[in-house]
């Protein structure tokens, strides 16, 4: 009789981890990556190692190994250009942003503001969103009057044409609209001014209520 053991469920199915040395080393296109985030945008390692989805002590140990790793707590200094680009993106960028593209902490770019007296971006952004939907209410208001006063011109023009006799059907066709444009334009201008569109004839008086006429009885 054979007895068959059950197998534990705590056992790993899969294989087991290697260790760092069976790892495959970075390859070339990795390690110009490294390097050039690292030295030239002054990237901390583990900002690099999100971005490149590397582990973090890998990519010291290889700066460690290359010799170029700084020393704990050393702010390095930006070149006139990255200071210029930084400044200038101070007014439109988030302090987490600039602190990923510059290698620097958010705090550190929170201190930066406010050394050099420039404002909270999300202040920035507000007042330029503000302005942006005054100028906008602006340009409606403006174009609100200029058909306002495109109307009235044609109202005027329209009233001329109205006083001298033409026909609906004659002014249409001059303008090349429709009859039922020029109608509702002439009842549009009578509303704003009845006295530069009156009346051809006069009008229809509102007929009187016919009475109903009760039924006479027959007896």
């Amino acid at each position: 009789m054979k007895f068959v053991t059950a197998r534990s469920p705590f056992r790993a199915n899969g294989p087991p981890n290697k260790p760092p040395e069976a790892r495959p080393p970075f390859t070339a296109k990795q390690e110009a990556a490294i390097l050039d985030l690292y030295l030239r945008l002054k990237m901390p390692g583990n900002v690099i190692a999100v971005r490149l989805r590397v582990s973090v002590n890998r990519v010291y140990q290889f700066l460690h190994h290359r010799g170029v790793t700084r020393r704990s707590g050393h702010i390095f200094r930006l070149s006139p250009e990255q200071w210029q680009q930084l400044k200038d993106s101070l007014l439109t960028t988030p302090d987490a942003t600039l602190g990923r593209q510059f290698g620097y902490t958010k705090e550190r770019v929170r201190q930066i503001r406010k050394e050099l007296g420039i404002p909270s971006s999300r202040l920035m952004r507000q007042e330029r969103a503000g302005r942006a939907r005054l100028e906008s209410q602006t340009q409606r208001q403006l174009v609100r009057e200029q058909r306002r006063a495109a109307t009235l011109a044609y109202l005027s023009r329209l009233s001329k044409r109205w006083k001298s006799g033409l026909t609906l059907r004659a002014i249409a066709e001059e303008d090349g609209v429709s009859l039922a444009s020029i109608i509702g334009r002439v009842c549009e201008g009578r509303k704003l001014d009845p006295d530069k569109f009156p009346f051809r004839r006069p009008p229809r008086l509102p007929r009187a209520p016919v009475q109903p006429q009760r039924r006479q009885s027959k007896r």
